[in-house]
C-alpha cells in the first residue's frame, strides 16, 4: 500500500454493499494496524470491539443521531479507552491521552481499510451510554469512537483542501509562508495551483457573462424588439410614400 495514496484518496464511506462478504483476514489486518498506532507510554490501554451481527449493528445505528446509513455496514468497530490504566499512569492527563490513543488507532485502521479495498467512516456522534450497554462495555472503559467498515457502495468526490499557507505556521503561531511550494522550489505545483485558480475564475466569468447576455437578450426581445419592429414598419411606410411621390 502506498501510504500517500491512502492519505490523499481515502474517503468517508456512508453506504456499503451489505451482501458483500467481508473477509475475516481483512478485519484482523485492520485490527493489527490499530494495535501498531502510537499511544501514550506504549501501554496500549484500549480495547477494540468488532461487531459483525446485523441485529446488533441495527441497534447501534438507532443510537447514532439519525445516521441510518450505519446499518448498511457489515462491520462496526467500537474503540474503547482504558480509563483506569491511563489515570493510574498519568493522573488527570490520562483522560486526554485516552482519546488521543484511540484516535491514533482509528486513523491507522481507516488507512489500512482503504489499502485493502475497503471503505470506512469515523462516527463520533452516538449515544455512549446506550451503546455501552448494548456492547456490555465495563465501567473502566469508555467508547471513544465508532468506525464502520465494508466494501463501498459509493464513490465520494475528492476533498478540496485549504491552501497550506492558511493554516501552517513556522516557529510561532501566525508566522506563515504565503507560498510554500515556491519556497521549496516546487514551481510546477505552484503553477498548477495558479492555473486551477485561473480556470475557476474564468469558468465563473464565462458563466456570469453568458447569464448577462441571456438577460440582455430576454430584455431586448421583450422590451425593445417590438418597438424596433414598430419603428422599422413606420420607416418602411414613409419610404413607400416617398417613392410614390
Amino acid at each position: 500500500m502506498d501510504i500517500f495514496d491512502a492519505i490523499l484518496n481515502r474517503r468517508s464511506i456512508r453506504k456499503y454493499y451489505k451482501d458483500h462478504p467481508l473477509e475475516f483476514d481483512k478485519i484482523i489486518a485492520v485490527m493489527e494496524a490499530g494495535a501498531h498506532a502510537p499511544n501514550a507510554g506504549g501501554l496500549q490501554a484500549w480495547k477494540f470491539v468488532v461487531v459483525l451481527e446485523d441485529d446488533i449493528i441495527e441497534e447501534i445505528a438507532s443510537y447514532c443521531g439519525g445516521q441510518d446509513w450505519i446499518h448498511t455496514a457489515p462491520c462496526v468497530v467500537a474503540l474503547c479507552s482504558d480509563l483506569k490504566t491511563n489515570k493510574d499512569y498519568y493522573g488527570d492527563s490520562g483522560d486526554m491521552y485516552a482519546f488521543q490513543n484511540t484516535a491514533s488507532a482509528a486513523e491507522n485502521m481507516m488507512l489500512t481499510a482503504y489499502g485493502l479495498g475497503l471503505g470506512s467512516c469515523w462516527v463520533g456522534a452516538f449515544d455512549r451510554e446506550q451503546i455501552t450497554e448494548i456492547l456490555k462495555v465495563p465501567d473502566r472503559y469508555r467508547i471513544e469512537v465508532l468506525i464502520t467498515i465494508g466494501y463501498p457502495d459509493e464513490h465520494p468526490l475528492q476533498k478540496e483542501i485549504n491552501d497550506l499557507s492558511s493554516f501552517v505556521y513556522f516557529n510561532e503561531f501566525g508566522n506563515k509562508v504565503f507560498d510554500v511550494h515556491t519556497m521549496m522550489g516546487e514551481y510546477s505545483k505552484e503553477w498548477q495551483r495558479q492555473l486551477d485558480l485561473l480556470k475557476k475564475k474564468t469558468s465563473r466569468y464565462n458563466r456570469e457573462t453568458q447569464h448577462f447576455f441571456k438577460q440582455m437578450k430576454h430584455k431586448f426581445d421583450k422590451d425593445y424588439k417590438p418597438k424596433l419592429k414598430e419603428f422599422l414598419d413606420k420607416l418602411k411606410k414613409g419610404e413607400d410614400k416617398f417613392r410614390q411621390k
